[in-house]
This record gives structure tokens, sequence and C-alpha cells, in this order.
């Protein structure tokens, strides 16, 4: 770990430094960027390879907004919104789906509460750091 890997995405090089791994999340930097990434496989022990493929993942920034608030990780295009106002939500469940480099993440709640707003509609663009949903 902590050795500099190149990925090309889209055309564009990229320099990537893996800064830890556990069994359902991998935390990397991207230049300046702290993100950490939680899978739905399973790492095996004393591996660093996961065992299966998927085409989606749940990402976020290491950096936080105020309590309850769910931020776009990444900029991209919001695919699925899994819940509505009112819903009560339980800390990992997917809230809505965002499509970026032609990857769906799945946006989870980091936290029980119930969806207070969703700021957000099926097909709209968000930035990085936009607010998602906020839960109470």
């Amino acid at each position: 770990m902590n050795r500099p890997l190149a990925l090309l995405v889209n055309g564009e090089r990229h320099s990537v430094v893996v800064t830890g791994l556990e069994r359902d999340c991998v935390r990397f930097q991207i230049g300046e960027r702290n993100y950490e990434v939680r899978h739905e496989y399973q790492v095996p022990q004393n591996s660093q390879a996961p065992t299966k493929n998927t085409n989606s993942s749940t990402a976020r920034p290491s950096r936080k907004g105020q309590p309850g608030e769910i931020l776009a990780p990444i900029p991209g295009v919001i695919v699925d919104i899994a819940v509505k106002l009112g819903d009560k939500v339980t800390a990992g469940q997917i809230l809505l789906k965002l499509e970026a480099m032609k990857m769906q993440n799945s946006i989870a709640a980091q936290s029980d509460g119930t969806v207070a707003e969703i700021s957000v509609e099926n097909g709209d663009e968000v930035r990085d750091g936009q607010l998602l949903v906020r839960l109470t």
C-alpha cells in the first residue's frame, strides 16, 4: 500500500494511492483528496484483491458535510432515488444512485434517520460535494 498506481480513466491519467484496505472498504487518495469506497464483495483475509467483480459501489469522499447531510462524492448524474420524504432509513441503506464515468455509485445513509430533504431529481447533473439528501 501507499504505492502510487497510474490509472487511465476515459483517456485521462490519474495517480491513485491506496491508503487502506478492509474487508468491505478501500481508502485511496487522488491528488490531495481522500476517498473511501465501500463495496458489496468481500476481500479475502490476507489478500488485496476482491473475490468478484461488480459494476456498482458505494462511494463517498472522506470529508463530511453537516450531520445528516449526504453529499455527492463525485460529479455525475442522478439515475435512481430509492427514498422519499419522511422515509425512515438505517445506516448503510441505499438512498440513491449516481452515475459517473459509466459506473453507478450507490449512495448510502451514514446513520439512521428520517429523510427530511431530497435536493435532487432523477436526471439531475450534480457537482462534487453538492447536497443530495438531508436526514434528521
